[in-house]
């Protein structure tokens, strides 16, 4: 797949405006990552997913016969890792630069209300882009770069199966913009960022979201987060519930939570779902027991379920597994194997390519202490290339 952006746009450093940023530890300006020696070139990302910079976009930006190992890339003043086709080694012509890219959420807009956690309404969707900007740089010889490290297969790893992952169902509400309180008397709006401002569902008293969990593998809990806002309304009682689709049957609705809100309340509610009130189609229902004015903003709904590994018929598949203390190896009988295949480790920042013997395609994973996050990707179909 390729993917046409303005970009490689030299980036001059002059008269900045800063606005400062509190990060818990310390006031932040957003520019202390910046080398005003370097030059800097930009790169708009509106997609999650892994993108190629190519030997040849790389040559028309003047950066052909550099060494492998000074490429840096930064994403919101922090360095990204890269996979470097030539290593170390000068860049030749084929060569190419990849990295995982996001699209921006509401992770700067935080920084624009008082308390973000209790007052950001929708942490999920930007108040103004969706957007993300990179930035490649070339670091001075010497720079420690961070990158993606390939891991080879080690027959004596003697690794252990494993047949299911988690994966997250999400619905992420944009319609509505959420003004911010105002003094009802006075009828006064308030000039900051106040408590559920943001985008989201709109105000109803009673909403049905669907949730569709493809591949489910119902033998563990899952756990369901939403996030609302109440409205004016001096009283609210909310009732969150959830259940199978109505197409299935063998089911009931079940009553998850009953909670007492006052006006202008912003919560964000976190469930566990029994493997038995699973099904591959759930709805969450959204009801105000009180009167037609008793009424809420949905932010999001995100579940996170036990779930088979399949690829299907996709070209690329997210998923996490727990920690484990000794090497896994995974599976995936139904892989298309007319395909170029790797599996990205992206909280540990590694790259595994598969052995494939009698249509069934083996990854075999080094030890994990931390929860991690995965990328199965067709490197054929979903790699999207940065051109000029």
């Amino acid at each position: 797949m390729k993917k046409t952006f303005p970009t490689f746009l030299f980036i001059c450093f002059f008269n900045f405006l800063h606005a400062q940023m509190w990060d818990g530890q310390d006031t932040l300006y957003g520019n202390e990552w910046i080398r005003y020696d370097q030059p800097y070139f930009k790169l708009k990302i509106l997609k999650d997913g892994i993108y190629r910079i190519p030997y040849s976009v790389l040559q028309t930006a003047g950066l052909d016969g550099m060494a492998g190992n000074r490429f840096q890339l930064f994403w919101e003043g922090k360095e990204q890792a890269l996979l470097v086709s030539s290593g170390a080694g000068v860049m030749q012509e084929n060569d190419y630069l990849e990295f995982y890219g996001q699209h921006n959420q509401g992770q700067f807009d935080r920084y624009l209300y008082e308390n973000p956690a209790q007052d950001q309404l929708n942490p999920f969707y930007s108040l103004y882009s969706d957007t993300s900007v990179y930035f490649l740089t070339i670091a001075p010889i010497g720079t420690p770069t961070l990158r993606f490290t390939i891991i080879e297969k080690n027959e004596n790893d003697n690794p252990k199966s494993i047949n299911w992952c988690w994966r997250t169902s999400e619905t992420i509400f944009q319609q509505t913009f959420t003004d911010a309180r105002y003094d009802g008397e006075n009828l006064i709006t308030f000039s900051s960022y106040d408590t559920g401002e943001g985008f989201g569902s709109g105000y109803a008293r009673s909403r049905q979201i669907d949730l569709s969990l493809e591949d489910l593998l119902p033998t563990q809990a899952a756990s369901l987060a939403i996030r609302l806002f109440s409205n004016s309304a001096y009283y609210h009682q909310l009732s969150l519930r959830t259940r199978p689709s109505k197409n299935q049957s063998g089911f009931s609705d079940q009553i998850d939570l009953l909670d007492s809100l006052d006006r202008y309340t912003l919560k964000t509610y976190q469930l566990s779902l029994p493997p038995s009130a699973l099904t591959a189609s759930m709805q969450v229902l959204v009801d105000g027991k009180i009167d037609a004015n008793d009424q809420y903003s949905v932010a999001y709904v995100r579940c996170s379920y036990p779930a088979e590994l399949r690829m299907g018929q996709k070209d690329a598949l997210i998923f996490d597994l727990e920690p484990s203390e000794q090497p896994n190896f995974l599976e995936f009988p139904d892989l298309q194997v007319n395909g170029h295949f790797c599996l990205y480790n992206l909280t540990q920042q590694t790259v595994v390519f598969p052995t494939i013997e009698n249509r069934m395609a083996r990854f075999v994973l080094p030890a994990r202490s931390q929860n991690a996050r995965f990328l199965l990707l067709n490197l054929d179909k979903a790699t999207q290339t940065i051109s000029t």
